[in-house]
C-alpha cells in the first residue's frame, strides 16, 4: 500500500515536470525537510509573538527588538557573504572550503566583538544601562553564533537537507521556546536577550562540532581556488544591503520610540515569516543553479516567476482581507499594525524572482555590485525621504518601491550577463 502510494506520487511529480520545468522529485525530497523546519519555526515564532503581545509592554518589546537589530547591523562587518560561498563551493565538490572559511570567518568576527563593545561603552557612558549591557551580551555571544551557524551552508551544499533542517530547526525552536519560558518569569530586556542568544550559542556550537568532525582529512584538502576572494566580494556587496535590512528599526526607535518599533515589528512579522517559509526554496535551487551555465540559469527565471505569481497573488488578496480579523483575535493590542501589514504583504510578489540568485551562482561580480549598490542605496534613501513625509508607512513604501525596482534591474543584468558570457564562449571557440 505504502509502496503503491510512493510510486503514484513519484509518477505524479515526474508528470508535473513538463509544466514546472523543474526536478519535482528533488524539490519534494528537500522541500519536505526545509519547509517542515520552516513551518515548525513559523508556528513557534507565532506562539512567541502571541506571548510578547500579551505579557510585556510595547516599550519592552521595542527595546528587545532594537538590541537584536543593532546586533544584526553590526554583523555587517563580518564576512556576510561567506555562507553563500560555502554552499556553492561544497555543492561543486569542495568540502574543504568550509574548514578554511570558518577559520577566516572567526578572525573577521573579532571585529564584530570590538564594535559591539564600543557601542556598549557609548550607551553606558550616556547612562542607558539597558542598551549598554544588552550590547555587552551581544558582543560576547553574537560573533560565536555567526561563526558556528555556517554549518547549515555546508549541509545544504551537500544536499543533506534533512540534517541541516533538523539542526537549524532545533536551534531556532529551542531559542524561541527558551525565550517564551523566560517571558513567564521576567520582563527584563537583558534577561530575554541573554536567554535567546545563549541558547543559540550552545546548540550552534554542538552542531558545528558534529559537522566539523564528520569531514575527513582528505576532504579538508579539497578547497575551491578563489572562493574566499569571491566571498569577500559578496560580503562587500552585502554591506549596504545589511544596513538597509536593519536601519528601519533604528530610524523608528530614535525618532518615534520603542513602542513604535513594536508596532512596526508586528506589522512585518507575519509577512516575514511567510517569506521565510518560501525562502527555503532558495537552498534547494542554489545547488542546481550552481551547476548550470549562464544561459540555462537565466532561462529559468521568467517561467519560475510567472508560476510563483499564480500561487502568491491569491495568498496576498486573502491576507489583505483577513488581516483585521487576524490582529483583532491574536494581537488585540497591535491593531495599529493592520494598515501597515496590508502594505507590507505586497513584498510576497517578489519571492519567485531568481535573478539575483542567478547572478550570485554565476559569480557575476560586477553585476552584483551594481545590483546591491542600487538596491541598498535606493532603499535607504527612499525610507529616509518617505519616513520624513509619512512616518512608519513611508518606510514600508520605501522598501516596496526599492525592492520592485531592484527586481527589474536584476533581471536586466542577468540577461545581459548571459549574452556576454555566450559571446565570450563563441569567441574562445
Amino acid at each position: 500500500m505504502i509502496q503503491r502510494f510512493r510510486k503514484k506520487t513519484y509518477n505524479f511529480l515526474r508528470w508535473g515536470e513538463k509544466y514546472t520545468k523543474t526536478d519535482n522529485v528533488y524539490l519534494a525530497k528537500g522541500g519536505f525537510w526545509l519547509n517542515g523546519r520552516q513551518g515548525l519555526t513559523f508556528l513557534s515564532s507565532f506562539g512567541l509573538a502571541l506571548l510578547f503581545a500579551r505579557l510585556i509592554p510595547k516599550e519592552v518589546y521595542g527595546n528587545y527588538k532594537y538590541i537584536l537589530s543593532l546586533a544584526g547591523l553590526i554583523s555587517t562587518f563580518s564576512l556576510t557573504g561567506i555562507s553563500s560561498a560555502i554552499l556553492q563551493s561544497v555543492a561543486r565538490g569542495f568540502p574543504g572550503t568550509f574548514i578554511l572559511a570558518v577559520k577566516i570567518l572567526a578572525r573577521w568576527n573579532s571585529l564584530v566583538f570590538a564594535i559591539a563593545i564600543s557601542v556598549a561603552i557609548y550607551y553606558l557612558a550616556n547612562n542607558n544601562q539597558t542598551l549598554g549591557y544588552g550590547m555587552v551580551i551581544v558582543a560576547f555571544l553574537f560573533p560565536a553564533i555567526r561563526t558556528f551557524g555556517v554549518y547549515e551552508s555546508y549541509t545544504n551544499g551537500k544536499r543533506n537537507f534533512r540534517q541541516g533542517a533538523i539542526y537549524r530547526g532545533t536551534v531556532d525552536i529551542a531559542a524561541i521556546f527558551a525565550t517564551a519560558i523566560g517571558l513567564f518569569f521576567t520582563d527584563s530586556v537583558l534577561l530575554l536577550v541573554a536567554i535567546n542568544l545563549s541558547t543559540q550559542f550552545v546548540l550552534d556550537a554542538i552542531f558545528f562540532k558534529k559537522i566539523y568532525q564528520s569531514i575527513t582529512e582528505e576532504e579538508k584538502t579539497m578547497v575551491e581556488p578563489g572562493i574566499i576572494k569571491f566571498s569577500k566580494h559578496l560580503s562587500l556587496q552585502n554591506v549596504l544591503n545589511n544596513i538597509a535590512s536593519y536601519v528601519d528599526k533604528i530610524f523608528i526607535f530614535h525618532f518615534l520610540g520603542a513602542a513604535e518599533v513594536a508596532i512596526y515589528t508586528f506589522a512585518t512579522a507575519i509577512p516575514q515569516q511567510v517569506k521565510g517559509l518560501a525562502s527555503s526554496l532558495v537552498f534547494l535551487i542554489t545547488p542546481k543553479i550552481s551547476q548550470r551555465n549562464a544561459k540555462e540559469a537565466v532561462g529559468m527565471i521568467r517561467g519560475r516567476f510567472l508560476l510563483s505569481l499564480v500561487i502568491l497573488i491569491p495568498i496576498i488578496v486573502l491576507y489583505v482581507i483577513l488581516a483585521p480579523v487576524i490582529f483583532k483575535i491574536l494581537f488585540p493590542t497591535y491593531t495599529d499594525s493592520v494598515s501597515l501589514t496590508r502594505w507590507y504583504a505586497l513584498i510576497f510578489l517578489l519571492i519567485g524572482n531568481l535573478s539575483g540568485l542567478v547572478l550570485t551562482t554565476q559569480k557575476a561580480v560586477k553585476e552584483q555590485y551594481i545590483l546591491t549598490t542600487f538596491g541598498s542605496t535606493s532603499q535607504i534613501v527612499l525610507m529616509l525621504v518617505l519616513f520624513y513625509q509619512f512616518g512608519i508607512v513611508g518606510i514600508i513604501w520605501g522598501i516596496l518601491i526599492s525592492k520592485y525596482m531592484t527586481a527589474i534591474l536584476s533581471y536586466v543584468l542577468a540577461k545581459r550577463f548571459a549574452r556576454e558570457r555566450a559571446t565570450e564562449t563563441i569567441y574562445i571557440k
